[in-house]
């Protein structure tokens, strides 16, 4: 015990003195603005510190351009390369912005934040996502101590970042806004321009999505060198800072009397003054007879929920229907074998205490109120989150009752107020989300797993992988996100320096950094904790939208996800940075619509695939007496509902509107795709398909697609019709009809390889039902083609998935025919 002791602190002093030791500014040491280049990127693109410009070149420019709701964070970033041959050191400073119309109204840079970015090291790609290893950007260090620490400084061709926060206060007044941030390199200075523009609708302050971050006390305590509550409690404020919610808002609680009245007035106190939008019910454990494994302590949950019913009675303020319950006890029992019963068990005794918890708050006469009714109604209801899929999902082990047959948890999720929190994989299909609509509330969450194509909190993930989970759940109305840790380092020698904290991917767990090793009380921000509240914040905007079509009686919902599909698929993340910064002007524009006097809505919008052509057809309404305008063309209205359809016949289409009423003039345009090809399946020969598992292909006349008879091989058919060599940057949507013959579902996976990057990548992964089937790959327009440079070929898979003994799924080959029909291509 006392060598572990004595290792502990010499590892820790060994920390601070090669991590944490305080270096000299350099700032003016040598060098000027003629050893650098200065520019701009979007903040929803990573930018490495170890890659060219060049690659950067189709988003690279010499100003930042922001927009932005009231009440809202937006980011930006500077970047500076050090071009001279030499080391460089660098900062900025942002000065107030100032009104375009009105030079006495200024948003002041009291609001704003200056970041350092702190890179961290990528050496190995785990998820076959495309994405280079490398220096990645990641903590968020305040300039004044990146200054303080010397990390302000760029190695002689490498970049550096400056991570610029707005903060838009909620009084500012809607409009265009202007001013500079000033880069200092040595003595020289050079000025960036800044403009914002400010829509006329505001966040609320309260956060309506639910989450558990977890904050992990030990390593809190291991880095800050302070395991005291208020530095918890620093943690925890942080992360609502970034609207997430801890996991637990106490640090040591237990289950007396008094630690669980200390526990329910903590959760007021951060409710009513913090913005805290879930709490969390503990969990405590015992050994009961009859069971040989730890099961929930029925009796302190009872009691925590009705000490948590007490306060919110005398409070007026209902605590109780914010709270949930994560049973990390019998946690991923897809992953784990747990003894047969056990996870059934958890869920009757859960239960069991959630309607005794009830019974006695209905039968206490202080709850007859009508305050005290809502509070007992909502104690009925609280979620028991269990980190699993419904069955058909794969998983290594299957869930078993206490006889050892597999368990059905459908029936748990009905009646016994179970939630099935599946990773983001769990909701790549329709058919996949639809059992969850069965409970009380959705969840879901990421750890490691699962990668691309989905999104995760990965350092080498894009920004708009982590941002899409937001905007996914207001899609898809998941309500809650759980992420297992947020400050999580296995590295003894410096957390800063290396993604890979050996959980299988880069940067999992790592979503705040110690603060202590630069000088900072309390912890430090990541660029995917920042992306986090983008996502955050965009699911605000959404709910705000679609309640205010609700008011009218109207659904926003086809237009929300219309929006969403420029960079996201089901669950796969398609789009990148552009397309991300589209769909949210759209959404601002949209929102301030629906606000204006105008009051304009689009309340549908149909895709549909003839013979002939793809076709949108677009429904909206608006107030009386509003003008509006579909292109150049002023639409009639019939009480004042419009609609109006646009093919894709020209080089480049859109959705464009303009409404205009009582002085607002607004709208927005959707980028729908360009011009469209079509091949007709009775073009296709032999030679268009290369597979081992084909047996012979014919054109059928009678039905018009080209038959592909494949034998049970679990071999990719590859596609080398003369369409795909052409698919490039400029190609939106390549599509094909795909007919099953069979009886049965089966699943399809399209495959492309490019010459720049080794691996293939999943372009489509859905299931391949009976009857005819149109593929669409998308997002070929939002990929680094600088690091990709050339499609080499693409592939298919179609294969049958089964539960094989052990409970996980296995891929099997399948015999049959399969009838490609009319291909059609369209590009950006």
């Amino acid at each position: 015990m006392l060598k572990k002791f004595i290792s502990l602190i010499l590892s820790t002093l060994f920390v601070f003195c090669t991590v944490g030791c305080k270096k000299a500014d350099t700032n003016d040491a040598g060098y000027s603005l003629s050893d650098a280049d200065v520019w701009v990127m979007a903040s929803s693109e990573k930018v490495l510190a170890t890659q060219n410009k060049s690659v950067y070149a189709d988003g690279a420019t010499d100003r930042i351009v922001l927009s932005a709701a009231k009440n809202e964070y937006e980011s930006g970033q500077i970047i500076v390369t050090a071009t001279g041959g030499k080391e460089l050191a660098f900062t900025v400073e942002l000065s107030d912005l100032v009104n375009a119309k009105d030079g006495g109204k200024i948003i002041s840079k009291d609001n704003f934040a200056v970041y350092t970015v702190i890179y961290s090291s990528v050496t190995r790609n785990y998820h076959a996502n495309g994405a280079p290893t490398g220096m990645y950007p990641d903590a968020l260090l305040p300039q004044e101590n990146a200054v303080e620490y010397g990390l302000n400084t760029v190695g002689a061709g490498n970049n550096g970042a400056a991570w610029l926060e707005f903060f838009i206060p909620a009084d500012t007044v809607a409009g265009d806004y202007a001013g500079t941030a000033t880069v200092r390199v040595g003595k020289d200075t050079k000025n960036v321009p800044v403009s914002l523009r400010v829509y006329d609708v505001t966040l609320p302050d309260e956060t309506t999505s639910k989450s558990l971050f977890t904050v992990n006390a030990g390593q809190m305590s291991k880095w800050e060198l302070d395991g005291s509550e208020a530095m918890y409690d620093k943690y925890i404020d942080f992360l609502i800072k970034y609207r997430l919610m801890p996991s637990s808002v106490v640090y040591r609680g237990n289950n007396s009397d008094d630690g669980i009245a200390a526990w329910a007035r903590k959760n007021l106190t951060y409710v009513r003054d913090k913005g805290l939008s879930t709490v969390a019910l503990p969990m405590y454990t015992l050994k009961k007879d009859g069971y040989a494994y730890q099961v929930p302590d029925e009796e302190s949950f009872v009691k925590c929920v009705k000490k948590l019913a007490e306060v919110s009675l005398t409070s007026g303020i209902d605590l109780v229907e914010k709270a949930v319950v994560y049973d990390w006890y019998i946690d991923e029992p897809f992953y784990v074998a747990y003894a047969n019963g056990r996870v059934s068990a958890y869920i009757d005794i859960v239960y069991a205490a959630i309607q005794r918890a009830q019974a006695e708050l209905k039968a206490d006469p202080a709850f007859d109120t009508e305050t005290g009714r809502k509070i007992v109604s909502s104690a009925g209801r609280i979620a028991h989150i269990i980190t699993d899929y419904f069955d058909e999902e794969p998983r290594y082990h299957s869930t078993l009752d206490a006889s050892g047959k597999v368990f059905s948890y459908a029936d748990a999720v009905k009646s016994k107020n179970v939630v099935l929190c599946p990773k983001f994989n769990g909701y790549r299909s329709a058919q996949q989300r639809a059992p969850y609509d069965d409970g009380l509330e959705k969840w879901w969450y990421t750890c490691n797993e699962p990668g691309a194509p989905y999104a995760s909190y990965h350092t080498d993930d894009s920004m708009t992988g982590h941002i899409s989970i937001g905007w996914m759940m207001a899609d898809y109305d998941v309500v809650g996100n759980l992420m297992w840790v947020v400050n999580k380092f296995d590295n003894d020698e410096n957390p800063y320096g290396f993604a890979d904290a050996g959980t299988g991917s880069n940067g999992d767990g790592r979503m705040l950094f110690p603060g202590k090793l630069y000088g900072v009380d309390g912890p430090v921000a990541t660029l995917a904790l920042d992306a986090a509240r983008d996502g955050n914040e965009d699911y605000e905007l959404i709910k705000i939208l679609k309640n205010r079509y609700a008011e009218s009686g109207e659904s926003a919902d086809a237009f929300a996800h219309m929006m969403g599909s420029l960079f996201y698929e089901e669950s796969d993340v398609i789009g990148g940075y552009a397309e991300y910064e589209t769909a949210r002007e759209i959404l601002l524009q949209a929102c301030e619509a629906a606000f204006s006097p105008a009051e304009f809505q689009i309340t549908d919008i149909e895709k549909n695939i003839t013979d002939e052509k793809v076709t949108y057809k677009v429904i909206a309404r608006a107030a009386a007496g509003a003008e509006v305008y579909f292109g150049d063309s002023k639409l009639d209205g019939e009480q004042n509902v419009y609609s109006v359809s646009k093919s894709l016949d020209e080089e480049r289409n859109y959705l464009s509107f303009t409404v205009k009423k009582d002085g607002y003039e607004g709208g927005f345009s959707l980028d729908i795709g360009g011009k469209q090809q079509i091949f007709e399946a009775e073009t296709l020969t032999d030679a268009d398909f290369e597979s081992e598992s084909i047996e012979r292909g014919e054109y059928n006349a009678d039905d018009g697609y080209f038959v592909l008879t494949q034998n049970d091989a679990m071999k990719e058919i590859v596609f080398k019709h003369g369409s795909v060599p052409n698919i490039d940057k400029n190609t939106k949507s390549f599509g094909f009809h795909l007919y099953n013959y069979a009886q049965e579902t089966y699943r399809l996976k399209v495959y492309t390889y490019y010459s720049g990057e080794s691996g293939r990548f999943v372009s489509v992964n859905v299931e391949l039902r009976p009857g005819d089937n149109y593929i669409e790959c998308t997002g070929f327009n939002t990929l680094n083609w600088a690091r990709r440079k050339k499609l080499n070929k693409l592939s298919f898979v179609i294969c049958k998935e089964e539960q094989n003994g052990s409970g996980k799924i296995d891929e099997t080959g399948v015999a049959g025919n399969f009838g490609i029909g009319r291909i059609i291509v369209y590009n950006v």
